[in-house]
C-alpha cells in the first residue's frame, strides 16, 4: 500500500499535464481500514499500521486536490439475522446510541459513514469528502439465510440513496450529499464462492430487472440500456463522451421518457 499514493500522484501529474484537472484521483479502501471497534462512530479510529504512513498523507493529498477518499460500505457483511438485519436495511429500530455524541444510530450505513468521518477528523482532514465506492445487497444466499432477498434489497438501495443523494446525509454530516455506487448493476453468475457473491445484481444476467416498478416500462434490453445510458450521461457531466459506449449511444435532444418511466434530466 506503500506504493499506492505515489502512483495516484503520478496520476495526477500526467491529467494537469493533458487539461484534465476535472477529474479527480482517489482509491477505493474496505472498511478494514478502520480498527477494530464496539460500532459506535465515535470511538473509530484508523488502524494504526495504516494511520500515520498510509492514509494520513494520502488524505492530504486528496484535501489538496479536492479529490473524495473512497470507502465500499457493506452493512451486508455486518449484520447478524435476526438481531441487527432491520439496522441495517433501514427499517425500523431502536437504534445504537453513541454517548460521545449523543446520537442515536438506527442505520448502520449511517454508522459506517460517521465512523470514517470520525476516523479522518481525529487525523485533521475532517473536510475530505466521502465516497462510496460499492455497496448492495444481494437478492439471493444460501438457503438457510435470513435477511436476502429482492424485497431486502430494494429496502437497501432505497435506504442508501436517501441518505448519500438525497441531501438526509448523517447524524455527523447531517444535509450532505455523497457520491454513492450501487453494487452492482447485473449478478455475476460465473463469479466463485458463497451463493450471495453472484446475486447483487439489479438486472439478471440475461439483462431482465428483478423488479418492474413501471408497468409501462418495456422488459427490453435496449430500453433497458437506454435507461441506464442516459443516468450515467448524467450523472457524469452531459458530455458527449460521456454517452458514447463504444458507438452505441446517442445524444438526443428529445426527452425519451414516457408514461409513467421518467428518464433522468
Amino acid at each position: 500500500m506503500v506504493a499506492l499514493l505515489p502512483a495516484m500522484r503520478r496520476l495526477n501529474q500526467a491529467l494537469n499535464l493533458e487539461g484534465l484537472t476535472q477529474v479527480r484521483v482517489t482509491t477505493p479502501h474496505y472498511l478494514g481500514i478502520l480498527a477494530p471497534s464496539n460500532g459506535i462512530p465515535s470511538n473509530a479510529t484508523f488502524r494504526p499500521e495504516l494511520a500515520s504512513k498510509v492514509l494520513l498523507p494520502m488524505l492530504k493529498f486528496l484535501n489538496d486536490t479536492g479529490s473524495p477518499l473512497m470507502v465500499n460500505a457493506y452493512p451486508y457483511f455486518s449484520y447478524t439475522p435476526w438481531r441487527t438485519l432491520d439496522y441495517a436495511i433501514f427499517r425500523p429500530n431502536r437504534g445504537i446510541y453513541d454517548p460521545a455524541t449523543k446520537l442515536n444510530y438506527t442505520s448502520m450505513l449511517d454508522a459506517q459513514m460517521d465512523a470514517v468521518y470520525t476516523a479522518m477528523r481525529k487525523l485533521g482532514f475532517g473536510g475530505v469528502q466521502i465516497a462510496v465506492g460499492e455497496a448492495g445487497w444481494p437478492t439471493k444466499a444460501e438457503a438457510a439465510q435470513v435477511g436476502v432477498g429482492v424485497k431486502e434489497a430494494q429496502e437497501f438501495n432505497a435506504g442508501m440513496i436517501r441518505i448519500c443523494s438525497g441531501g438526509k446525509g448523517t447524524p455527523l454530516m447531517p444535509g450532505k450529499t455523497f457520491e454513492t455506487y450501487i453494487f452492482s448493476l447485473f449478478d455475476e453468475n460465473q463469479k466463485p464462492g458463497p451463493i450471495a457473491e453472484r446475486n447483487f445484481g439489479i438486472f439478471n444476467t440475461d439483462l431482465t430487472p428483478k423488479v418492474v416498478e413501471h408497468a409501462d416500462f418495456p422488459n427490453n434490453v435496449q430500453s433497458h440500456a437506454s435507461y441506464v445510458m442516459n443516468a450515467y450521461y448524467q450523472a457524469n457531466g452531459r458530455h458527449d463522451y460521456d454517452c458514447d459506449f463504444k458507438g452505441t449511444g446517442l445524444v438526443t435532444s428529445n426527452d425519451p421518457s414516457y408514461g409513467s418511466c421518467k428518464y433522468v434530466s
